[in-house]
């Protein structure tokens, strides 16, 4: 409608000018302009602040984009400077790493270096351990053949015990028979005496009878007693000296020299053990030997380091690739300032 009467304020203008009425009267060609051109302002005026609306509801728009790009460009500054720590971080922590993976490299070049002198001696030493190990089974059979010497010298000993056992009942019978021969020699010498009291012997005859027989019956059993007692110390001194003393002295070596045999046997055990692992790991001297625990170890470690430097590697172009994207996230919001300030300014 406002379109309309404008229309026709410009119409009657144009009529107004041309001098034509289009059949109205010519007196009020120029009231009806004026208020056509009233209309025209009112419309101009009402068009002037719904475009002054809508520019400040565009300039608050504008502001609400403004403080949240703000608020978003603080928080992406404060994220770029944790990831630019972190960088830092993980650029030291990738140095410290190339430093020990370095210190690693040397390390293993080093050890890699004295490897074969190592071996060299480990091998000399081995074959001393051979030798020694060859002497000790030597040692080993002559110490057989002595305790085999020992165990026959212990068997002798044995058999003159049994000997000397032996002659102690022996000499025990001897001693039973010279108590039953002292028996009857008493009452031989009761049956004299009866005898000779019976047939009225003189007595000085009955006497010198008597004491002669007294005399051999003392005789006989001092000879007799005698001869017990030196049989039986000939029995303790030969059984103290061949057979205690040196049994316990055999036995008491032979103990030791089981145990000494025992030890060196465990020994030559361990060592001929030994040099089967060290021929089921190296074979003969043409052959590559395995590598050591030490060395195992060591590339073990060498190949974490790697490992590591690898991943703070990747770390850090992770970190970079942020960096770059941030800085690209920050441009894109402060051009967005721009243009939002400058279309706020825009009337």
């Amino acid at each position: 409608a406002e379109d309309e009467d404008e229309d026709e304020l410009v119409g009657g203008r144009a009529d107004s000018l041309t001098g034509y009425d289009a059949g109205r009267p010519a007196a009020s060609s120029p009231i009806m302009n004026t208020v056509a051109c009233a209309k025209a302002a009112a419309a101009r005026v009402q068009q002037a602040e719904e475009h002054t609306c809508v520019a400040k509801e565009a300039e608050r728009v504008a502001r609400a984009i403004a403080a949240e790009a703000s608020a978003e460009a603080k928080r992406l500054r404060g994220e770029l400077r944790v990831s630019k720590r972190r960088c830092a971080a993980a650029e030291a922590s990738l140095s410290a790493e190339r430093d020990q993976l370095e210190r690693a490299r040397q390390t293993l070049a080093n050890w890699r270096k004295g490897a074969d002198e190592r071996r060299e001696h480990e091998a000399a030493q081995r074959w001393k351990q051979v030798v020694a190990a060859e002497k000790l089974a030597k040692r080993y059979e002559q110490l057989q053949n002595e305790h085999s010497e020992l165990v026959v010298a212990a068997r002798k000993a044995q058999e003159e015990c049994r000997w000397l056992t032996k002659m102690q009942n022996k000499n025990n019978e001897h001693m039973r028979k010279a108590q039953e021969r002292e028996k009857g020699l008493r009452a031989e010498n009761a049956s004299l005496r009866r005898r000779l009291e019976a047939e009225s012997l003189s007595q000085n005859q009955g006497k010198r009878d008597a004491k002669f027989f007294q005399q051999q019956l003392e005789a006989a059993k001092a000879q007799h007693t005698l001869q017990l007692q030196e049989a039986v110390s000939l029995a303790r001194r030969q059984w103290s000296k061949k057979g205690g003393e040196e049994l316990a002295r055999k036995t008491q070596e032979v103990t030791s020299l089981t145990a000494s045999l025992a030890r060196e046997a465990r020994i030559v055990a361990e060592l001929r053990r030994a040099l089967k692992d060290k021929a089921a790991r190296g074979g003969s001297g043409g052959e590559v030997l395995r590598p050591s625990q030490r060395e195992e170890t060591l590339a073990s470690r060498l190949s974490a380091a790697e490992a590591r430097a690898a991943g703070a590697e990747a770390l850090a172009s992770h970190v970079q690739a942020v960096n770059r994207v941030l800085e690209e996230k920050e441009k894109e919001v402060t051009n967005e300032n721009e243009r939002m300030a400058t279309a706020a300014e825009v009337p």
